[in-house]
């Protein structure tokens, strides 16, 4: 039960910080860092952490390299489109996060000269 509520206290700061912008340090995102690895290592053991890498690494490389077809190789021009496909989808995802970021910022920024502008605004 007390792992279960060190694995709800991560999930209630991370939908925290999605939903209402909470600030957290990099200290924190260390310790919860730490924690998480804690309670992964703890369910499923080093046996099982190298099983999930090793089937993850596997899985990567066919979608990296794609499937050989049934009549022989995969063509040249479809494994550098999926490759493509691949990449473009990891940076659009990288140009999202970035953009996000960056409009949580200057939301922030901006409705700190609001909040400023109202409070010294006398023109009642």
């Amino acid at each position: 039960m007390t792992l279960c509520g060190v694995g709800k206290n991560i999930l209630l700061v991370v939908a925290s910080v999605l939903i209402w912008g909470t600030i957290i340090t990099g200290l924190q995102i260390f310790g919860y860092t730490i924690a998480l690895a804690g309670l992964v290592y703890y369910g499923v053991g080093y046996e099982g952490i190298q099983t999930y890498y090793s089937t993850t690494q596997q899985f990567a490389w066919k979608l990296w390299e794609g499937e050989k077809e049934k009549e022989g190789a995969t063509t040249q021009r479809s494994t550098m489109l999926r490759k493509a496909i691949i990449v473009s989808v990891f940076a659009l995802i990288m140009v999202l996060l970035m953009a996000g970021i960056a409009m949580q910022n200057r939301g922030a920024t901006e409705y700190i000269h609001d909040v400023t502008r109202d409070l010294f605004d006398f023109n009642w």
